[in-house]
């Protein structure tokens, strides 16, 4: 049984309901895990099905009170088990579901783990983190004000916390687009624009 198939038809369902980290976010994150893994010299199947996976628990996550990162891990090993996935990569690739999320406080140690927390972060930057954000934040009843401060609380920061230099350097130009975003909207905010 072909692991990818089975794996993207779980995703698609699974995150059908979701904002923000939603099937789309997943299939960014695969991409860029990918372009990212040939850059640094990773292991990319490892990447892929991580990358695939790394969002699965997100929609039980409240209700069962545990991260979606540790959750996932669990998920995935069992999907995984069922597939033609190579045996001797599932547990690499709970690790790095495991660790992708940096609120858990298990710093990424392997290439894989690295690439993908940067992939995920990634995402949340440029005009797609944008986007994200005010999706996310309509979603929640967030306010313009709120949604704002999300980006100098947490969104702007990101750019400073990529481990491998091909992410860095593409958050570099996605980071620059989002404060000229915020000075722009800062403007028309106050009536100078």
């Amino acid at each position: 049984m072909n692991w990818e198939k089975v794996v993207r038809n779980n995703i698609k369902k699974i995150l059908s309901g979701e904002s923000g980290h939603d099937y789309e976010h997943t299939l960014r994150v695969y991409d860029l895990c990918i372009k990212l893994g040939k850059l640094e010299g990773a292991d990319v199947e490892v990447l892929k099905a991580a990358s695939l996976l790394h969002d699965i628990a997100r929609p039980v996550e409240e209700s069962i009170g545990v991260s979606h990162s540790i959750k996932g891990a669990e998920i995935a090993r069992n999907i995984l088990k069922e597939t033609d996935f190579p045996k001797n990569k599932i547990e690499k690739v709970c690790r790095v579901i495991r660790t992708h999320r940096f609120t858990e406080g298990i710093e990424p140690q392997e290439t894989e783990e690295k690439i993908m927390r940067d992939a995920d972060r990634l995402d949340a930057l440029g005009a797609i983190g944008i986007a994200r954000a005010f999706i996310f934040g309509g979603k929640n009843g967030r306010s313009l004000t709120e949604s704002v401060k999300h980006f100098h609380d947490k969104l702007l920061k990101l750019k400073d916390k990529m481990y491998t230099k091909s992410t860095y350097d593409m958050a570099v130009e996605r980071h620059k687009f989002m404060e000229q975003f915020l000075d722009r909207l800062q403007k028309e905010i106050v009536g100078e624009a």
